[in-house]
């Protein structure tokens, strides 16, 4: 577990799910990876992610300019010596002077860059989305399963986490939803478990229920301009990390006969195996004696 953070809020037994099209099933079992997806790939769907409420980024800048004041504090002596009218002219002091002036214009170029790398890292960080919940979600099957054919992976942390075969190091998290534009928030209801994000979305968002799995990739802060986002592909043991598969409620066969094809070549247990009773009435409710 040394390569793990987990929220004190999340216990080994919670329950997790993951929600997907077919075809993203045979590439969790076909590779045996957990693909984990820069939050600046998300924003068709969500375009505040990697984005925090202004009053955390606020804090944030506020940061970065304590630095730049305090550089120029301690500087002051330098500038005065240099521009000292009793200091001699000559080599030396046109040295100092072009020196300072190199000095004062990377001062002035850190709060630009910092802003940079500041937006780069928050877009670069990769997340890997679950759902939190006791039973199935009819939403979640809407919204993540392809034209309503899909698959749901059900878990618990600790299975998930025994599943995976890395050195990453990987931050696992609920997601808190808030109003972003609420006037009275404060940058301590933008921290969730120490982390300004990206483990925070809008209230809009709140049915994802979401817990996410983060890993943050080195990132060269000289390369700023040309950097792109990447996906980290992650190694698992997928009989470790499934407990349940549950088929679509809206798909007919051949749809699950295909499905326990697929966990059949790859060696699952037909028994984990069931589809969806989520739109069965059950028969008891059908007649008052």
């Amino acid at each position: 577990m040394d390569n793990f953070r987990i929220s004190p809020n999340l216990q080994p037994d919670t329950m997790l799910w993951r929600y997907m099209s077919l075809d993203k099933f045979i590439d969790l079992l076909s590779t045996g990876e957990l693909y984990f997806t820069p939050v600046s790939s998300y924003i068709n769907s969500d375009p505040f992610e990697g984005l925090l409420p202004k009053v955390a980024q606020s804090a944030m800048a506020g940061i970065f300019k304590d630095s730049v004041e305090d550089f120029n504090e301690a500087i002051k002596p330098l500038k005065i010596m240099v521009n000292a009218s009793n200091v001699s002219q000559g080599p030396n002091q046109e040295n100092a002077r072009r020196d300072l002036e190199i000095l004062n214009e990377k001062i002035n170029a850190y709060l630009p860059m910092m802003e940079k790398v500041y937006f780069a890292i928050m877009k670069s960080v990769t997340v890997n989305c679950w759902h939190k919940n006791e039973t199935e979600s009819e939403g979640m099957w809407r919204l993540y399963s392809d034209l309503n054919k899909g698959i749901a992976i059900q878990t618990n942390l600790a299975k998930l986490t025994e599943s995976i075969i890395s050195d990453n190091y990987i931050v696992i998290s609920e997601v808190k939803y808030i109003d972003y534009l609420d006037p009275n928030l404060t940058p301590q209801d933008c921290i969730v478990n120490g982390n300004f994000g990206p483990y925070l979305k809008r209230l809009s968002f709140a049915h994802e229920n979401e817990v996410r799995m983060t890993i943050s990739p080195p990132f060269d802060h000289k390369n700023v301009e040309s950097h792109k986002p990447i996906g980290v592909r992650v190694k698992i043991d997928p009989l470790k990390l499934i407990e349940k598969i549950y088929i679509s409620p809206y798909v007919s066969q051949p749809f699950p006969n295909a499905v326990n094809s697929i966990a059949e070549k790859f060696g699952l247990n037909k028994d984990i195996i069931e589809t969806s009773k989520l739109l069965q009435v059950d028969k008891s409710l059908m007649s008052l004696y």
